[in-house]
């Protein structure tokens, strides 16, 4: 194979986009200008992991792309190999798409029309599933399953809930006010002093999921930032459901690199340049990668 890319070639022409979009690109680019001919074999994803100095998964995700595309061929245990033209009764593969996975905010005003689904980042992540299982063959899928009931810690949970009720008193039936639980408050506060928060009470807000505390944020933001089009940047990869949500709202997203130990400073850098005006986080057990 005469084609040769590095990180440099990657990277530099498009920094603050998802890392898997600028090697998708980077690939297709070369397809159509004939440096990868039909039938060659691209690099193993832990081969180009390594040549481009990023993760497997985000390798994995740019081959999931380039096959929907229908630029590649991926076979389990053969390889990824450039597609021999079009398949009968396909359509024509589409060409490189804007790294960024949803529409400028204001166009989207202007024609009424929600993110394309099809497009988004949350559902072109999902697809690296397969080929992490592909990449990894020994690795446990944990997405869906349920633990074996006999290790559940029911003793414990009746001997907690009989302290509570035997302590209850009727105040503790009533509804809360806007206030911090003190006790929750006592347990939180140093924790997240710990972390170099300082915060108080009134700065605590308990919510019940990831979707609520998302949908409070992007509420508040605009009023914050001073302006309705918003950008986060988010860990790449991260948790899909969140960037579902997310994008469900209207909002543009930006790939941010992460490692082991989460997001990767220059990285998020250049998606605060690329126009970032929020940024989501999570400071520990990052899913999918486990980071903190």
């Amino acid at each position: 194979m005469g084609w040769t890319i590095d990180r440099e070639r990657v990277f530099a022409p498009a920094r603050g986009t998802p890392a898997y979009e600028q090697i998708a690109a980077a690939i297709e680019a070369a397809i159509t200008q004939g440096e990868l001919s039909a039938g060659e074999q691209l690099p193993t994803v832990r081969a180009l992991a390594r040549q481009l100095k990023v993760s497997s998964a985000s390798v994995a995700v740019a081959y999931s792309v380039l096959e929907r595309r229908g630029r590649v061929d991926a076979h389990v245990g053969r390889g990824t190999f450039v597609r021999d033209g079009r398949r009968a009764g396909e359509p024509d593969a589409p060409r490189a798409r804007a790294a960024i996975p949803v529409a400028d905010a204001q166009r989207r005003a202007e024609l009424g029309a929600r993110p394309s689904a099809s497009g988004s980042l949350r559902r072109r992540v999902l697809y690296f599933g397969d080929r992490l299982r592909a990449v990894n063959p020994g690795a446990l899928v944990c997405t869906s399953s349920w633990p074996d009931p006999t290790l559940l810690p029911l003793q414990v949970l009746k001997d907690g809930f009989a302290t509570v009720l035997e302590h209850m008193q009727p105040g503790d039936l009533q509804y809360s006010g806007p206030w911090a639980h003190r006790e929750l408050a006592e347990a939180l506060l140093p924790r997240l002093e710990r972390d170099g928060i300082v915060a108080d009470p009134s700065h605590l807000v308990v919510v019940n999921s990831v979707a609520q505390l998302l949908g409070l944020t992007l509420d508040i933001a605009p009023a914050v930032v001073g302006t309705n089009d918003l950008c986060v940047a988010v860990e790449e990869p991260g948790y899909h459901s969140a960037f579902n949500l997310i994008e469900s709202r209207g909002v543009r997203l930006i790939g941010v690199e992460d490692d082991a130990d989460g997001a990767q400073p220059e990285s998020l850098g250049a998606a605060l340049a690329g126009g970032a005006n929020l940024v989501l986080l999570t400071p520990r057990a990052l899913n999918p990668t486990g980071a903190s």
